[in-house]
């Protein structure tokens, strides 16, 4: 559905784009993803939207942090 390939002279710059069958779907799966996200919203104000997509930034943020230092060794996990 998504194919990669070189960007220019420099191969290790990557481009991706989508296949012929990744065009055919992407109108379904688009339509897929607003119905989902009208739905798990449902109910919400602006503001509530808002201060929930500030608060999972935040969160991914605390995640990303975190991940990068166990990937690279330098904090262990410990499971209690």
């Amino acid at each position: 559905m998504i194919q990669q390939r070189p960007r220019g002279e420099n191969l290790k710059i990557k481009e991706w784009e989508l296949t012929e069958k990744g065009k055919q779907i992407y109108p379904f799966i688009l339509g897929e993803h607003l119905y989902s996200e009208r739905t798990a919203l449902k109910g919400f104000s602006k503001k509530e939207v808002a201060q929930l997509e500030e608060y999972l930034i935040r969160v991914r943020e605390n995640i990303t942090l975190d991940w990068e230092l166990v990937k690279k060794g330098k904090k262990e996990i410990i499971v209690r």
